[in-house]
């Protein structure tokens, strides 16, 4: 009798193993892929790198030549390239030391398949210095960048500007202590 339940549950369980049939899922409903090790994932690493080792000419080279930079994410802070260039080299200016806490930082792309939009994402948690406040900086960073024919149209900045205008605060106010 015992060896007839077994047979009776190995049964059971092999048949209800080949009728459950996984949940499909419909192209429709497929909105496009994310990826994070991918050819331009890796193009907005290095960008990050040659940003952190000061090298903006290669930090360049992912830009198309009419790419618009949005810095503070609105319309009305926007920037062409030159401009962008000279924003980076403020931000030389004004901090040093500038890592990233690795254990935040992630990157990813997404390719949308509806629309052929290809967007890249950098989520960081920022760590500078204030050269002139001498402050350490620990601030949280959001960047998305839109693809086109495997460059950069659109770069769009979502950061606090808070410890730039401490740091531009505390120059002027030392240089003009020092005229007085």
């Amino acid at each position: 009798m015992k060896k007839a339940l077994y047979i009776l549950a190995l049964f059971l369980t092999l048949w209800s193993c080949q009728n459950s049939k996984p949940e499909k899922v419909m192209d429709k409903d497929i909105i496009g892929i994310i990826k994070d090790k991918d050819t331009l994932s890796l193009k907005v690493k290095k960008f990050v790198n040659d940003f952190i080792k000061k090298d903006s000419n290669a930090m360049v080279s992912i830009f198309s030549d009419n790419c618009k930079f949005y810095l503070g994410g609105t319309d009305s802070n926007s920037v062409d390239k030159k401009a962008f260039l000279k924003a980076i080299q403020f931000q030389y200016k004004y901090f040093s030391n500038i890592k990233l806490d690795t254990s935040s930082y992630y990157v990813e792309t997404e390719y949308y398949s509806k629309t052929n939009n290809i967007y890249s994402n950098i989520w960081n948690i920022w760590i500078y210095d204030g050269n002139f406040t001498h402050k350490k900086y620990t601030q949280p960073g959001h960047i998305t960048l839109r693809w086109e024919n495997n460059k950069v149209v659109r770069f769009m900045d979502y950061g606090d500007n808070t410890p730039l205008m401490e740091e531009i605060s505390h120059e002027l106010s030392s240089k003009k202590s020092s005229k007085e």
